[in-house]
Formats: structure tokens, sequence, C-alpha cells
């Protein structure tokens, strides 16, 4: 995880960019199904390629799932 180091009493701390935040949020959206246009939303984006394409990270398990639902349909 990409962050800033904050000293603390308890130690180092490490303090999320607020890109590393929106790419969490937009990659659990991605898990959760939910439309690109509704993630472009909640993450206040004016383009989906933006949402889509910077901030959406797609599991390898995911992925992997998504072929094989696409390879049952020509079966």
């Amino acid at each position: 995880m990409t962050g800033t180091s904050t000293a603390s009493s308890k130690g180092t701390e490490l303090s999320p960019s607020v890109h590393t935040t929106r790419r969490t949020c937009a990659t659990l959206l991605v898990a959760l199904d939910v439309h690109p246009r509704g993630m472009m939303r909640i993450l206040r984006h004016s383009q989906i390629a933006v949402t889509m394409n910077i901030y959406a990270q797609v599991a390898s398990e995911a992925a992997e799932t998504a072929l094989t639902r696409l390879g049952d349909q020509f079966l």
C-alpha cells in the first residue's frame, strides 16, 4: 500500500494517500458488481475512463470467473 509516513507515540504508521483510498474503493465496487456509471458517480469522476482505467482494478479471481462464464456461453 502506498502512503505517507506519520510519526506517533506508538511508532510509525502509514497514512494512505487520497489516490490509494480511491483505488481501494473503486476495486471494492468492482468486486461488488456495481455498474461502472454508479462507480463514476460515487467517486465523483466526470469521465468513465478515469474511473475504469486509472482507479478500478480487477482481482485475478474475478477475471478468471468472468472468463469461465464467457466460455460457458459458447458450450
